[in-house]
């Protein structure tokens, strides 16, 4: 017991990896359906990349690969109407 009180009394000092970065767009623009074909290719990490390739050349993506593209897209700045339209 005396060894857990201090990692206890310590946790609300430690960072715990809830930092929200979409919030902080102060010097960022959003991003429109133009920019992602180059951001894909050039910005987007493998894993998007790949949904984003697969969804553009086939039309298709699984339920769990549409929720975590989607929610890329949403955090990197696209707008609501342009996520629609790109789901389209």
């Amino acid at each position: 017991m005396d060894r857990l009180t201090p990692i206890v009394e310590a946790l609300s000092t430690r960072h715990l990896g809830t930092t929200d970065y979409a919030q902080d767009r102060g010097q960022m623009g959003t991003v429109t359906l133009a920019d992602l074909d180059l951001l894909a290719q050039n910005s987007f990490p493998l894993c998007q990349r790949q949904l984003y390739n697969k969804v553009k050349e086939e039309h298709h993506v699984k339920h769990f690969g549409r929720m975590q593209l989607g929610l890329f897209l949403k955090g990197i700045g696209v707008q609501l109407e342009d996520a629609m339209k790109f789901w389209k």
